[in-house]
């Protein structure tokens, strides 16, 4: 089923990024008009109420969801989820936007205690509430340095060793994600080339080598896992004939 008259924000933090990821390669691929806003060039946000806007998706990026200096875009989306969240149309944070989605419902967003970064292809196991969210052991990417908390009245569905919170749902729509399943291959090569040479070294951070063959390892089913996931979010692109119902996931992440 295609949606030509429909129309899905991505709200993006780097100058380079592209429409390239395997989020808006799917839905664009199933008839979704792609409005992608780069708010650290100035762009503006959309306003939510406009009816062609039907989903959002906030994406990662190098800044806090704590900024607040001046000239930083955070407060601007933040108060721009608030204004999503309203509508009640779909919402799916990645990361920054997961981060971003914590703060407007009224969890912390912090660093890790010990100061870890958590970089790489990393356990993530399913909350014991989170039904077929996620399989019983799954790897995701991860490039982070802070992470969120459970919000008040949201539903924990995946979670981590060394960042516990891996994401949640408030609502039935708005959804928060601690990693990255947009990541395509050449994307992960871009941002190593470009940030590799100053990541830590702390255990959580795996060698570039080991990610390159990790993307190669787990990238096929983790965008299986995605597409299911976003017909499901949508809630109007069906899946060889399955209904939105259908579960989210087959097929294995583990090692």
């Amino acid at each position: 089923m295609t949606a030509p008259d429909r129309t899905v924000v991505l709200v993006r933090h780097g100058s380079e990024e592209r429409d390239d990821d395997l989020a808006a390669r799917f839905l664009a691929a199933n008839g979704w008009r792609l409005r992608s806003v780069y708010t650290v060039q100035g762009d503006s946000l959309p306003d939510p109420a406009d009816p062609a806007l039907q989903a959002s998706i906030v994406y990662g990026g190098l800044e806090s969801a704590n900024d607040a200096h001046r000239g930083s875009s955070i407060p601007g989306e933040l108060a721009w989820i608030e204004r999503w969240l309203a509508t009640g149309k779909p919402y799916f944070g990645i990361c920054l936007g997961g981060q971003m989605l914590a703060r407007v419902l009224g969890a912390r967003v912090a660093p890790h205690a010990g100061g870890v970064h958590e970089v790489g292809y990393h356990e993530v196991l399913p909350a014991p509430d989170a039904g077929d969210f996620l399989p019983p052991r799954s790897r995701f990417y991860q490039w982070h340095q802070e992470g969120f908390e459970l919000p008040p009245g949201c539903r924990r569905l995946a979670c981590g060793e060394v960042y516990p919170e891996q994401a949640f749902v408030y609502g039935d729509n708005a959804y928060a994600v601690q990693f990255h399943p947009e990541v395509t291959g050449s994307m992960l090569r871009r941002w190593l080339e470009s940030s590799g040479h100053a990541l830590p070294g702390f255990p959580s951070v795996h060698a570039v080598e080991r990610q390159l063959r990790d993307n190669q390892r787990f990238g096929p089913v983790i965008e299986h896992w995605l597409h299911r996931f976003l017909a499901v979010w949508v809630g109007d692109i069906p899946q060889s004939g399955e209904k939105s119902s259908h579960r989210l996931w087959s097929g294995s992440l583990a090692r």
